[in-house]
């Protein structure tokens, strides 16, 4: 054991010198040392990828940093330390603050694509996605986006402000690869009253057809039956921020137009360790057949014109023979 710790210290001189060197070299290097002392011991095999992957975080975190995201992040803290400054603001406007800093944000790092964003959701997750936001962070975004829009208890109000003020910091230093200074990181609590939670999935579907009966809008569910197990009742789980999200009108079609029992087709459902079908999309009536030409006939020139449609009914036509 001698021996390792001898060597893993002279590790440490050798591999913090060159952690500033070129890299395909320094993988190269540690690629041979790891393939040249693997029979020795496993310490020192862990020593060399701990400083490998020292070395690779390193690189990436500044290979694409350059001087103007470097001083966005900056104008974005400044902005946070702001709202936290404000006195005149109630704990309740401030977090609405953080939440429309937040929209911002999302905004500014995603105006050079060229994509029609119909929903913050969808700019969001394509921000996360191209800029590598772990899924935690993802998950506060949207339980904090959630909340914000909720009408809270008064006792609950300072930790959604916390919450809002972690998940708005968190998101800068990830999108623009910059620590959070210590005068917004000493501010937020260690211990925050919500619970994040890993959900389980035990099971996978590429399409489930169900019968919709009932909607419980508190919980987001739909009481259902599949038509694979009638007998047993499912809970159909939408406004899923990360699944389903996008599909909110659609379930407000559902409540306002169609009523209830409706039919579903659910696409590429998860099936969590309690049953509930969480779908990624949403079709209604799938087996309602529509005649898209004489949809496509109802507009003109001069715009939308549904009594096309009923005119077209009145006119002769000529029986296809097969």
């Amino acid at each position: 054991m001698c021996f390792s710790v001898t060597f893993s210290a002279a590790l440490d001189d050798i591999f913090i010198s060159l952690v500033q060197s070129w890299k395909c070299a320094f993988i190269a290097l540690v690629q041979e040392i790891d393939r040249t002392l693997h029979p020795i011991h496993l310490f020192l095999k862990k020593k060399l990828h701990s400083y490998f992957n020292t070395f690779a975080h390193h690189f990436n975190m500044n290979k694409n940093k350059d001087h103007k995201s470097i001083e966005l992040a900056r104008l974005y803290y400044i902005e946070v330390m702001k709202i936290q400054a404000n006195k005149a603001w109630s704990v309740s406007q401030k977090t609405d603050a953080f939440a429309r800093l937040m929209e911002l944000l999302f905004i500014e790092v995603t105006k050079v694509e060229n994509i029609q964003f119909t929903t913050l959701f969808a700019r969001i997750a394509f921000a996360c996605h191209q800029y590598h936001i772990n899924k935690r962070t993802q998950y506060w975004i949207h339980f904090f986006r959630k909340k914000q829009r909720n009408r809270v208890p008064d006792q609950e109000r300072l930790d959604l402000y916390h919450l809002g003020l972690k998940t708005l910091s968190q998101c800068i230093a990830g999108l623009f690869d910059e620590a959070i200074p210590d005068e917004i990181l000493n501010t937020i609590p260690a211990d925050i009253p919500y619970q994040y939670t890993e959900l389980k999935i035990k099971a996978f579907r590429k399409h489930a057809k169900v019968v919709a009966l009932q909607d419980d809008a508190e919980n987001d569910c739909l009481l259902a039956h599949d038509e694979t197990n009638p007998a047993q009742p499912v809970l159909v789980k939408y406004n899923i921020a990360e699944r389903n999200a996008s599909f909110n009108p659609t379930i407000r079609q559902l409540r306002n137009t169609f009523g209830f029992p409706v039919n579903l087709s659910l696409l590429d459902v998860e099936v969590d360790e309690n049953g509930v079908y969480r779908p990624r999309a949403i079709v209604v009536e799938p087996d309602f057949l529509i005649d898209v030409s004489a949809v496509a006939n109802c507009f003109q020139g001069s715009g939308a014109e549904p009594i096309v449609y009923l005119l077209n009914k009145y006119l002769p036509f000529d029986k296809a023979s097969h």
